[in-house]
């Protein structure tokens, strides 16, 4: 009895491995694959169907930001806007909000918290003032410090608004962990940014 209850463990066991093993693999190929359409589509301005922005605002010019904080031992691609498609294999810059590095902006950035492979946003919440982070383009690095963590209602949209003077980046994700009732926001300010 005992053997077909260590059996039986070691099959679950090797089940669930097996599983998240599918699921990272499963979402690197949809990244790969979504990052593979971007860079075409910017090779192709011109495509029909492409919506333009008059502004120029928030356009990327210069390739997929990558977010890395060394912290929480992450790093993840910044697609442009917040679909359920681009959450489910990366994190999303809110549209609506600013651009990167631009002084008197606040550049949102969404993401899921993926309890089954620990990537995206899992570990925001182990952020504390003082904490560092960088996002890397095809052309800069800016180098964010942390300056305030806090958790908000879903509808209280005061908590992303730019900052005068002050260049933001804010991370967003549910809370508490496996809930979506409030949202966690970790608020960072930049510090500097250097040629890549």
């Amino acid at each position: 009895m005992i053997k077909i209850i260590a059996n039986v463990l070691i099959f679950i066991g090797i089940s669930l491995f097996g599983f998240i093993g599918y699921e990272q693999y499963s979402a690197h190929q949809e990244k790969v694959k979504m990052i593979q359409q971007i860079i075409q589509l910017q090779d192709k301005p011109s495509t029909p169907g492409l919506k333009e922005n008059p502004s120029g605002k928030n356009q990327k010019t210069n390739g997929i930001p990558q977010l890395e904080i060394s912290k929480i031992n992450l790093k993840e691609s910044i697609f442009e806007g917040t679909s359920e498609d681009i959450l489910r294999v990366a994190v999303g810059h809110l549209e609506q909000s600013g651009e990167l590095g631009k002084i008197g902006d606040n550049f949102v950035v969404l993401g899921h918290r993926n309890y089954i492979t620990g990537q995206y946003f899992s570990r925001l919440d182990e952020l504390d003032s003082g904490d560092e982070m960088t996002i890397s383009t095809q052309n800069k690095v800016y180098f964010y410090r942390v300056i305030q963590k806090k958790i908000i209602d879903p509808t209280d949209i005061k908590a992303i608004r730019p900052i005068p003077n002050k260049s933001l980046v804010t991370l967003i994700t549910c809370h508490p962990k496996f809930s979506s009732k409030q949202r966690l926001l970790v608020i960072s300010e930049l510090v500097k940014q250097v040629p890549s």
